[in-house]
């Protein structure tokens, strides 16, 4: 914004499609044209229908403990996915951040998953005797957050108290002080599809020079492109990445149309 030549529109894009050598952009408010796309459109996680989950998540429910595990170290803490997935969580989380470790498997305790973990680790049954990591495998009907870290903490030491009941069809309860989750995630915006954007995975594949997706004139940046980095400062860092390459394909002056 200090250089004068930077326009921000919040407006939600509909549908983004390449016209000849440029890309149009519509909204509920017009139509907008650029040479060149960056798409810094993010990822979603892909929770399933529990309730409660989605409103906790971030809230003493999270995903990754090296980002908010510190704050919640020590504490009763529960793993949600599946059976197979929840093993990745235990290896993080053990012996550094928690001692007491549940994993909420929500009936994913079958042969499936049970093969799947043996693909990755025959013994990770010696792995749960030798951490102390017990297996709940009832179906979830709810998560109830009944103390909210942000009310009760110790910010002198970073703790964070929350305290969360998870209830089960059968109509009973467990008590844990924070969970580490393990789902899928999947792109936030349809306008990589839109464009047709080749992806690895689920990501934008950006394995091409500068971040540049598989797409003439469109990149990716943040943590919905394929190099698997998902913090804050990686975000901000190939943007920038992105911007310069951008920039030194396209001339003086580029329309360019940033989409978050």
């Amino acid at each position: 914004s200090f250089y004068n030549m930077t326009t921000f529109f919040d407006q939600k894009v509909i549908t983004m499609q390449q016209t000849d050598n440029s890309f149009l952009a519509t909204t509920a408010n017009g139509t907008y044209t650029a040479r060149k796309v960056i798409l810094a459109s993010g990822l979603k996680d892909d929770l399933p229908n529990v309730p409660g989950l989605r409103d906790a998540f971030g809230k003493g429910v999270f995903w990754c403990p090296w980002c908010d595990g510190f704050e919640h170290r020590d504490q009763p803490m529960g793993v949600l996915g599946d059976l197979s997935d929840a093993y990745d969580s235990v290896k993080e989380l053990h012996p550094t951040l928690n001692k007491d470790i549940r994993i909420y498997a929500n009936g994913t305790n079958n042969a499936a998953q049970l093969n799947r973990l043996n693909g990755k680790n025959r013994d990770w049954q010696k792995v749960f005797d030798a951490y102390n990591v017990t297996v709940n495998p009832k179906p979830i009907l709810n998560i109830t957050r009944t103390q909210s870290g942000s009310d009760f903490h110790d910010s002198a030491i970073r703790k964070e108290f929350d305290k969360f009941r998870v209830y089960f069809t059968d109509g009973t309860y467990e008590e844990r002080g924070a969970f580490i989750t393990n789902y899928g995630t999947s792109q936030a915006s349809n306008l990589p599809e839109q464009l047709k954007v080749g992806l690895l995975g689920k990501k934008m594949d950006t394995t091409a020079r500068g971040l540049r997706t598989t797409i003439p004139g469109v990149w990716g940046v943040g943590d919905a492109n394929s190099d698997n980095s998902t913090n804050v400062p990686h975000a901000m860092s190939s943007g920038k990445k992105a911007a310069v390459f951008c920039h030194g394909e396209s001339g003086f002056y580029p329309n360019i149309l940033h989409y978050c």
